[in-house]
């Protein structure tokens, strides 16, 4: 799907350096990485992450009390040069958590390499996937520089709540970056069908209030010459079809043609099965692009972290109460609506039910979690060597060429 425009060349790059004399020079501060120590780390998982201090003795940190973790948006830079960009690594706030055991350990919120964008107009959420990062979150571990950089403890606004929220949004991706149909851009497909093939996946959402529907968008891409589509059912019922007309197979014309469904139905039992099924014949092809799936779901806390949010509470100086069923008086519960930059969130807790209250002026995400469970371990990737880029002797131009324009880029170079 497209996020924004991305080209990944596929041949190998000469870079021609064009130093400009007599620019003016600012000064600027020393990299983040020219001194101390520093592990890089990834995971792919959204969520709560636990570090132990076992795992970074091992990794050859002497004072696991004194580590920091830094991070940066994982988000794709913005094509246009004339904003500024925001994925310089900054420092991360954590919690230092004791485990019954008494192993020691950080917890730390990652916001994976995909996001969802809410659009007020229609109350939907849209995948925004970060396709360079391959599917991975990256950070930065160190203890040689920085302050310990603890999460800060949010208080609840005085006074009666507008309004009580026992729901949340909930959302599935279906989406797999299995093909590139022209092996150039950003646009990524999840799988091939030819006429007649079948692709199905089945999800299951245990506390989905199933009185209010479910929201299903679905995208493809069709290449026939010939009128063709892809019939989609849940459940066995059908939702409609995408349709796609006919391109010309020959050279210069439009590879595939696109086409998406989105539809609201009422479904019944905790699951769904979303099924996509290509009607063509001969070399007809069909490709799955990606769906969504979105509905609501019951604030029940089931023991393992429940990431949550609720676009039917904004409103205008509007205060509102989240209720929680299944809780305990252990439980965190964090703000991560800012993911760089978490709050743990107080809360109230009586006969199971954990409450709290918010301003709604915008939409806020959270987390509940038990700190005591087991959570997903991040990688080692590598040690950073330290380097300071912020003061090496940087072109201030760059032109990149296959080794066939090697000439007419020097050329160029010399003409500027």
């Amino acid at each position: 799907m497209f996020n924004c425009l991305y080209y990944s060349l596929l041949f190998s790059l000469f870079a021609l350096q064009i130093s400009h004399e007599g620019l003016a020079q600012t000064a600027v501060p020393n990299s983040l990485f020219s001194g101390g120590k520093w592990i890089k780390i990834e995971t792919s998982v959204t969520g709560i992450h636990k570090i132990y201090y076992s795992w970074l003795k091992n990794n050859g940190f002497l004072h696991p009390e004194n580590v920091k973790i830094y991070g940066s948006r994982n988000e794709m830079m913005s094509p246009a040069n004339n904003i500024s960009p925001e994925n310089s690594p900054i420092q991360l706030p954590l919690q230092r958590f004791k485990e019954t055991i008494g192993e020691e350990s950080l917890l730390f919120f990652v916001q994976g390499p995909v996001r969802w964008k809410y659009e007020t107009a229609t109350g939907q959420y849209h995948p925004f996937r970060n396709q360079p990062a391959r599917g991975f979150s990256y950070f930065f571990l160190t203890e040689d520089t920085g302050s310990d950089l603890l999460l800060s403890l949010s208080k609840q606004p005085a006074g009666n709540p507008d309004l009580q929220s026992s729901e949340y949004d909930d959302f599935e991706l279906w989406e797999e970056e299995n093909l590139n149909l022209l092996e150039s851009g950003s646009r990524w497909f999840t799988a091939l069908l030819t006429g007649g093939n079948i692709l199905s996946k089945s999800y299951t959402f245990q506390d989905r209030v199933e009185n209010e529907p479910v929201n299903f968008s679905i995208y493809a891409a069709g290449r026939s010459i010939s009128p063709t589509q892809m019939e989609v059912t849940a459940n066995g019922n059908g939702l409609g079809t995408v349709r796609f007309i006919p391109v010309q197979i020959s050279s210069g014309s439009d590879f595939a043609s696109a086409d998406s469904l989105k539809i609201s139905r009422q479904v019944t039992g905790s699951g769904v099965n979303l099924s996509v099924k290509y009607i063509g014949t001969g070399s007809d092809q069909c490709w799955l692009d990606y769906a969504t799936l979105q509905l609501r779901g019951s604030l029940q806390y089931r023991g393992i972290p429940l990431l949550f949010r609720d676009g039917r509470t904004m409103g205008k100086d509007k205060i509102v109460e989240f209720q929680v069923n299944g809780a305990n008086s252990s439980l965190r519960l964090w703000e991560v609506t800012n993911p760089l930059s978490p709050v743990q969130q107080s809360f109230q807790f009586a006969n199971g039910q954990l409450t709290f209250r918010i301003k709604s002026d915008s939409l806020r995400s959270f987390i509940l979690f038990d700190p005591q469970s087991k959570y997903p371990e991040v990688t080692k990737t590598e040690v950073i060597k330290n380097s300071d880029i912020q003061h090496v002797d940087t072109p201030q131009f760059l032109i990149f060429t296959p080794a066939a324009f090697l000439d007419q880029a020097g050329r160029l170079a010399q003409y500027h």
